[in-house]
């Protein structure tokens, strides 16, 4: 069976033999693939636009890429040089295994399979979730492409060798990308090896080491098969907690309980690379530390970030404090169209100065318009001296899905007030005000908005009389009223 037609709203293969498709198809709804599926070579433009890829059939793709707005739920495999594009919002990925991979979209991507790439995988935008289970498996033969703030995989990565190369593990946390790479100059048996970077601080017995990075460290676990030795790359920035990369040293315990020891790296400001003998083992972690030259100002024990309507509740702790100035609070908007904003100072909060105890300390972030955030502090001691934390996100601005037109703040008012809604479904809404007399004076909202979001507009009467007003939000078939009083 051959199909030439140009546009499908779904599109379904069953059946036996291979199906060819010749020309150009745009498939703009759902796609299942239940039989084997051959992309020509010829074809010049093949893409899914909107709909969900669901099935088993394999597919072959030659050069083509296939670009899909939806979720990926197809089992089989897919062949060829072209890549599978997500470029959809939030798309899940089922259980499959993909030539290449591209994701590119800033809302990311879930992986709810085991999903294995034994090509490229390029990341473009986004962050790719997976977990102990729903894991991303990087074939003998794949190589990675992109990565950066906020486009990596967010979770475990597990590579696979079956001779010797250089392997990237594209992970990271919060919005910070921290690529690890291991080196197998003498594999055998098809050595897989899991690994995944974190923030916070490690366990374990510390030994002689007395200024470690709480802020984030590395976990690698020897899954199956015989790794030999080879090299690991470990990748740092200035949010890892340290004042002096060169008198920083790499440390790793053989387990989680166990007593780190320190390990030989060469020279670089960016980067440690523990050489000749290290085999990696069972949750084997590796660790940014320091012998004695390199104290760190402030032991941050915690720091987190909760959401309420729209404000962002962020909470730290520190075990001690040396010379400790205070915290600024930086920003930045994630997976949205703010997220090329770079972080931005939005509060300080004083230290303790020069403190053996625990400290509590708290910050909120008010009014935000809504979005995605991650928060980190930056710790300033009083020679100037500073260092960064790692990031904690959250969303600000979640609400129930439902049409709701909330009273104004404060009310009454002079001269501004603050009024809030919310919708059940995504679409154009309106909200404007009126007088008693039923003419409008304000139009405060007009265009689309997203079901389940708060939106947040301000009210300025300073050149309207005293009196009461309607605040009327529309949406479709629905309508809302709420008073309001401007007492000058």
């Amino acid at each position: 069976m051959a199909t030439n037609s140009p546009s499908y709203s779904n599109l379904i293969f069953s059946g036996a033999g291979t199906k060819h498709l010749k020309t150009g198809v745009e498939i703009s709804g759902d796609w299942t693939v239940g039989s084997s599926v051959d992309i020509l070579t010829h074809n010049p433009t093949f893409t899914v636009t909107l709909g969900n890829v669901s099935g088993s059939g394999t597919i072959t793709m030659g050069s083509h890429d296939l670009t899909v707005g939806g979720n990926w739920t197809k089992s089989g495999s897919t062949t060829g040089s072209g890549a599978v594009v997500l470029n959809g919002t939030s798309p899940s990925i089922n259980t499959t295994t993909f030539n290449n991979l591209t994701l590119n979209n800033v809302t990311g991507a879930t992986l709810t399979g085991a999903v294995t790439v034994n090509g490229t995988l390029t990341l473009t935008a986004g962050k790719l979730s997976t977990d102990a289970t729903n894991i991303l498996r990087l074939g003998a033969s794949s190589s990675v492409v992109g990565g950066g703030t906020d486009i990596f995989v967010n979770g475990p990565v597990v590579n696979i060798w079956s001779s010797a190369r250089n392997a990237v593990f594209p992970v990271g946390k919060g919005s910070t990308y921290r690529p690890l790479e291991i080196n197998l100059t003498s594999p055998s048996v098809s050595p897989e090896i899991r690994a995944e970077v974190f923030n916070g601080s490690s366990g374990g017995d510390k030994g002689t080491l007395n200024a470690i990075s709480v802020n984030r460290y590395y976990k690698t676990e020897l899954l199956t098969g015989t790794p030999g030795s080879g090299t690991v790359k470990i990748n740092f920035g200035a949010d890892d907690g340290v004042t002096s990369n060169g008198t920083l040293v790499v440390a790793r315990s053989g387990s989680q309980s166990g007593t780190y020891t320190d390990l030989s790296r060469t020279s670089s400001t960016t980067a440690y690379v523990i050489s000749g003998t290290y085999t990696p083992a069972a949750t084997d972690f590796l660790l940014l530390g320091s012998t004695a030259t390199n104290p760190l100002p402030v032991q941050l024990k915690s720091f987190s970030a909760a959401t309420n309507r729209l404000s962002s509740e962020l909470h730290w702790s520190t075990a001690t404090e040396t010379n400790n100035y205070g915290f600024e609070i930086e920003r930045k908007a994630v997976s949205s169209q703010l997220s090329a904003i770079s972080w931005q100072k939005v509060g300080f909060v004083a230290g303790a100065g020069t403190s053996t105890s625990p400290k509590e300390y708290s910050y909120v972030d008010a009014s935000v318009s809504p979005g995605r955030y991650a928060y980190r502090l930056k710790q300033v001691d009083n020679g100037g001296t500073f260092s960064y934390s790692g990031s904690a996100e959250v969303e600000i601005g979640l609400a129930a899905k439902e049409f709701k037109l909330e009273s104004n703040y404060p009310n009454p008012f002079n001269p501004s007030t603050t009024i809030a809604f919310t919708l059940a479904d995504d679409g154009k809404a309106t909200l404007k005000v009126f007088n008693m007399l039923g003419q409008e004076v304000a139009t405060l909202f007009d265009g689309e908005a997203q079901a389940g979001r708060i939106q947040q507009v301000k009210f300025d009467a300073s050149r309207l009389p005293s009196g009461l007003y309607f605040a009327k939000l529309e949406s479709g078939k629905q309508q809302m009223l709420r008073k309001m009083v401007l007492m000058k």
